[in-house]
C-alpha cells in the first residue's frame, strides 16, 4: 500500500484534504509526516497518548510464559507474514491488553518495541 494512502487511513475526506494542503503549503509537497502528527493531535484530544516504544522483553523481569507466549502467537506472525499465510493464519490487527498500571504497561511498551510498533496509551 503506498505510504500516503496508509497514512491517511481513518481520516474522512475533509481530514485528508486539510492536512494535505497544509502539508504542501508548508512543505511544498504531500508528505506522510503531516497526516502523523494530525493522527497524534487527534489522539491528544481522545485522552490517548502516541508512544514509540524503545525496551524490550529483556527489561520485563519474569512473566516468561506470557512472553513466549506472544513471541509465538503474536511477534512472529506479524514479523513473518507469509509464514502466518502459509499455515492459514491471519496477522493479528492488534492487541488489548487489560489490568491494573504498572507491571502491564511496561509489558505492553515492550511487546510493542519487540514488534517495532507504536502503541496507544490512555492517559490516567
Amino acid at each position: 500500500m503506498p505510504a500516503l494512502v496508509q497514512a491517511s487511513a481513518g481520516l474522512n475526506l475533509h481530514e485528508v484534504e486539510t492536512v494535505a494542503f497544509e502539508s504542501y503549503a508548508s512543505l511544498g509537497a504531500i508528505r506522510v509526516e503531516p497526516f502523523t502528527r494530525f493522527k497524534i493531535s487527534l489522539l491528544s484530544k481522545w485522552g490517548l497518548e502516541y508512544v514509540e516504544p524503545k525496551r524490550g522483553f529483556e527489561t520485563v523481569g519474569g512473566y516468561d510464559l506470557l512472553k513466549d507466549y506472544v513471541k509465538r502467537r503474536i511477534i512472529d506472525l506479524v514479523k513473518n507474514p507469509e509464514e502466518a499465510s502459509r499455515y492459514g493464519l491471519s496477522i493479528p490487527r492488534g492487541v488489548i491488553l487489560f489490568g491494573l498500571r504498572g507491571p502491564g504497561s511496561w509489558f505492553a511498551r515492550a511487546m510493542a518495541a519487540e514488534v517495532g510498533l507504536p502503541m496507544i496509551h490512555r492517559r490516567s
